[in-house]
Formats: structure tokens, sequence, C-alpha cells
């Protein structure tokens, strides 16, 4: 069953790629050995992201962690904490070394997280997952070599498309602010008697509440996120519903009118223009 499911998914990879994908054993050349690919003689180590163009695809691995990972990832998840798996960029070729089969791709350099740690309850502070700089024509991408028989699902298959490709990180590094902001604003409330921060004085705010000034600030604007003022000093006790009770918000929506916003029980939502007009006429937001 797992031997069809990986032929299904290779399969549909190829089908999506604009020329088919081929061994280097299949295209007559010798077999790549690690000394001339760790000196970059036969792929190069990095690439920037400008130089991927209309035959990439991008997809997402099921395999992309072991059994204990995984776990993690979905409490994670169901926690409410941002977690989203990173993107493999790829034209479908494959390379063959020893007697293992590789499928060539690219990825972003992510942030090394200790997910034993995570679970035992050290290494981590408990708000975030480490974020992702957001996607630039400039970004470097590294060399993933992916072992066709171990690599598990390929998921999310799609014509590679830069604009779209950048908006994506963008909102994910904007939501992933939202919510180190609404946690740090919880935390501060925990430790100061339930009462959540005066919220009317911006620096003010800014200097109670511990998390990075760069959190502060929308990853693609610079603006500092909005604050609903009218929450400050009150009890978290006082309040019935704390996942309709809006925290902090992005001031300028994207250019399709969609926006993020935080809420007091720490999830992060992207809202409609009429889900946030609702949101905001109830809240007596500015």
């Amino acid at each position: 069953m797992r031997a069809l499911m990986l032929l299904c998914a290779a399969l549909a990879l190829m089908w999506m790629l604009p020329l088919p994908a081929r061994s280097q054993t299949a295209a007559g050349i010798e077999p790549v050995t690690f000394v001339d690919l760790l000196g970059g003689k036969t792929l190069a180590l990095s690439m920037k992201f400008k130089e991927l163009d209309g035959e990439w695809r991008t997809f997402t691995s099921g395999g992309d962690a072991a059994g204990f990972e995984q776990f993690f990832m979905m409490i994670a998840m169901s926690e409410g904490m941002p977690f989203s798996k990173s993107a493999y960029y790829t034209r479908g070729r494959t390379i063959t070394i020893g007697t293992e089969t590789f499928l060539v791709a690219y990825r972003q350099e992510q942030e090394p997280f200790d997910f034993r740690q995570a679970m035992m309850g050290r290494g981590w502070d408990g708000d975030e997952m480490p974020e992702a700089e957001p996607l630039t024509p400039e970004t470097t991408l590294h060399l993933s070599l992916l072992n066709l028989r171990t690599l598990g699902a390929i998921l999310d298959i799609k014509p590679f498309d830069m604009e779209k490709e950048m908006t994506a990180g963008q909102l994910n590094s904007s939501g992933s602010r939202l919510r180190q902001l609404v946690t740090g604003i919880i935390m501060y409330a925990q430790d100061n008697d339930e009462l959540l921060p005066a919220m009317d004085d911006r620096q003010q705010l800014m200097r109670d509440i511990d998390v990075e000034e760069e959190a502060w600030k929308h990853p693609v604007t610079g603006e500092i996120y909005g604050v609903n003022a009218g929450i400050g000093g009150m009890a978290l006790g006082e309040i019935e519903d704390p996942t309709e009770i809006v925290v902090c918000y992005e001031a300028t929506p994207w250019p399709d009118g969609k926006r993020h916003a935080a809420f007091l029980d720490g999830h992060v939502a992207l809202l409609s223009e009429a889900e946030w007009a609702e949101l905001k006429k109830k809240a007596e937001l500015p």
C-alpha cells in the first residue's frame, strides 16, 4: 500500500512538470558521487529565489518529520500554535547515489527547532515556533535531496508563482507576529493579578510586553499593529468569551481586503472585509 501511494504521488508530480523527470542513470550519465555533489560540481548547493521560473513546481512533503515530530506538530496546531511546513521547489530532476534515488529540490533555510526539548518543556518558551523570514527575490534556497524510497506523501503540488509564494510567506509572518503579541499580552495579565495592561499608551505597552520590538511591526508595510485600547486594564475573569475579543490587528488590509486579527484566547484569524467590519463595530475600534 505504501509503495502504491508513493508511486501515485510521484506520477502526480511528474504530470505537473513540463518535462518528464529522468534519473541520472536513465539519462546515460554516471551515478553522482558525494564528492562531486558536496563540491558543487553536479548541482548548485544554493540558489536565489528569483532564479526560479515557470518550469519549477512547489510542494510539501508528508515525510519531513519522524513520527515523534509529527505527533508534536498535530498537538501544536490543535492548540493554535503557528506551524507551517516549509515548501520545496523542484523541476522534477532525480539523481542516483549508490543504490538510492533522490529528488532534487531546494527550500528556504529553517531555524533549528528541538521538538524533543519542546515536548519535555525545555528549550522553548511555549508561545512561538521559529519564524521563517518572509520570502523575497533575494532569499537563498538551499539544496535538499529527498530519498524517493522514504519520502512519504508529496503534497500540495502547484505550479511555481513567485508573487503568490512571497505573499503567502508574508501572510504567515504577519500572523506569527500578531500571535507573539497577543501571547505576550495574555502572559502579562497572568503575571499581574489577571489584569490586562493599559492599552492606550502604545510606548508604555511596548515596554510592558516581553516581545521583540520587531514583533510590533508588519513585515511588509512596517506599520505598528493596532491594539484594542478598550480592553486595557480589564480583568480576564470579566470577559465572557475571549474568542470574540480582538486584542491586536493589522492596521491596513492586504490587497484582497482581508486582514489578520489576534483574539484574547490566543488565536489569530484572517478576516474578510465583512467579518472585520462587524468585529470593528462591536469592539468600537477606530
